[in-house]
């Protein structure tokens, strides 16, 4: 009885908000220019990312579907400032496949009938790839793809949408190569090879390099806690230096941290919290000495780009596109990935240990940090990229 009415409370609940779609955002979809489809506004690299992109394109009559629910607002403010939002999670988890399927129609059919929408972009949603089949072949599309993990999910959607996907967007050569690899395990057509251009991430790089504004070293982790970030690895880092030097400060910032308080203090380290303004950024980067990333997998981090921009030395093991970045011992260090975390703990450890020992080092490593940060990161590229392909 309690499930029969709660299914039924589910259904005129979506039915509700697709009401409020179709006679509130229809028209504002049908005016549009370009069509976002993104899962999330928490925080996030790519989250970031996509803000960014859009920021990019202010001049442009942008709406952005947001696909999935959201752990927090963070970024939300960001996409409202450039772009129109519109978020159906709250019709699409309520599981109904009759509801769904009006929801589906009504976005592609919405799409299909302006006279205004060139362009289609996604990056990241699942959703979206359910309604590419539905959608006009004259208009443009264009996805974007990060990073993909060892044996990936998105391989089927990765394949089945070749075909129909005008520009396939990278942020780096390592993840071109994978994707390329899948096209040729799927005997994909060589000439779909064509359409996948990188586009790198970018950030705001002040002019001038700051001092750091801390007397002892200052260590830092910056992301979500999660399985690939392997935060873990870092709280036994922390430990291991501790014991040597109990003057050098371990800090943690991020998504997901906070329900991990007990053993982050256990460790010595200290939570910062869920950064995303912009002012904390700049706080902690000019705080923060050393930038570790213990990561199994990545693209290329967004926080390594923003803690360069302020003389933060990376140390990062070696995977995804970080090397493309990264040159050993110059700018930044790479460690051999393992899956042995202990191990993997102990090399950070090593390299740290000299960083502490060997000032002369760390200082050069921060300038060279730093100016490379200005030579290839900087914003007006990326602006540039995204404009010349969405328009």
């Amino acid at each position: 009885m309690k499930k029969n009415v709660k299914s039924i409370f589910n259904f005129f609940r979506g039915y509700y908000f697709l009401l409020l779609l179709y006679f509130f955002k229809k028209r504002k979809i049908k005016n549009a220019e370009i069509v976002f489809f993104f899962p999330f506004y928490h925080t996030g690299g790519a989250e970031k990312v996509h803000s960014q992109i859009v920021a990019a394109l202010q001049v442009k009559k942008c709406i952005v579907i947001f696909t999935q629910g959201s752990a927090t607002t963070n970024f939300l403010k960001k996409f409202k400032a450039n772009a129109t939002v519109i978020e159906i999670n709250s019709i699409v988890n309520k599981k109904n496949d009759w509801i769904n399927q009006k929801l589906k129609c009504l976005l592609y059919s919405t799409i299909n009938q302006s006279n205004t929408i060139q362009t289609i972009f996604s990056s990241n949603s699942p959703y979206f790839y359910n309604l590419l089949s539905y959608l006009n072949p004259d208009l443009k599309i264009i996805d974007l793809y990060h990073s993909f993990s060892q044996n990936d999910s998105r391989e089927k959607q990765l394949i089945d949408s070749a075909i129909r996907i005008n520009k396939r967007i990278v942020i780096s050569q390592k993840t071109k190569r994978d994707i390329i690899s899948y096209y040729n395990k799927n005997n994909i057509n060589q000439e779909l090879i064509k359409r996948i251009e990188v586009i790198e991430n970018a950030v705001m790089v002040p002019e001038i390099l700051d001092n750091k504004t801390n007397k002892n070293m200052v260590i830092g982790f910056v992301g979500r806690w999660s399985e690939e970030k392997r935060p873990e690895v870092f709280l036994s880092i922390a430990n291991m230096i501790q014991i040597e030097f109990p003057e050098i400060e371990f800090v943690m910032a991020g998504s997901g941290i906070v329900s991990n308080y007990e053993v982050i203090q256990e460790n010595g380290v200290k939570y910062l919290g869920d950064l995303f303004e912009e002012n904390q950024i700049i706080e902690l980067y000019r705080k923060i000495d050393l930038l570790l990333l213990p990561s199994v997998y990545e693209g290329f981090p967004m926080v390594i780009m923003e803690a360069m921009s302020y003389g933060v030395i990376p140390i990062a093991t070696d995977v995804g596109g970080i090397s493309e970045h990264l040159q050993n011992n110059t700018n930044g260090i790479l460690i051999e990935n393992s899956s042995d975390e202990f191990h993997l703990a102990t090399q950070f450890v090593k390299i740290i240990k000299m960083l502490v020992r060997e000032g002369y080092v760390r200082d050069r490593m921060s300038k060279n940090a730093f100016e490379y940060a200005q030579n290839n990161f900087d914003i007006e590229q990326f602006n540039k990229s995204y404009q010349e392909l969405l328009n």
